[in-house]
């Protein structure tokens, strides 16, 4: 698996930042690497007294509450399917014997 890694580097806030990410995942990193950025800059110019720190804690804010907005729906779809499931099986069961 080790082997399966890419080094690449993303530029975040000015910064570089060395990634190993899956081969497949290079173009993926990137992208987001220039949307943190693209918040960055919205966050800079909307709110011009705060510090490239501050910007970055917000753009960080913004990203969890979305992966928070989109895990909860994520785990409702398992746990149906799970039901549909675990009836399914019900239904084979009784079949069976």
């Amino acid at each position: 698996m080790e082997e399966d890694l890419q080094s690449t580097k993303v530029n975040v806030c000015g910064r570089s930042y060395p990634v190993r990410v899956g081969n497949d995942k290079v173009e993926l990193i990137q992208t987001i690497a220039r949307e943190i950025n693209q918040k960055v800059r919205a966050f800079q110019s909307t709110y011009k007294d705060r510090d490239m720190q501050d910007c970055m804690a917000m753009a960080l804010l913004t990203y969890a509450m979305d992966l928070n907005e989109v895990t909860p729906a994520t785990s409702e779809s398992d746990s149906e399917v799970e039901q549909k499931l675990k009836a399914l099986e019900r239904v084979l069961d009784s079949a069976l014997t």
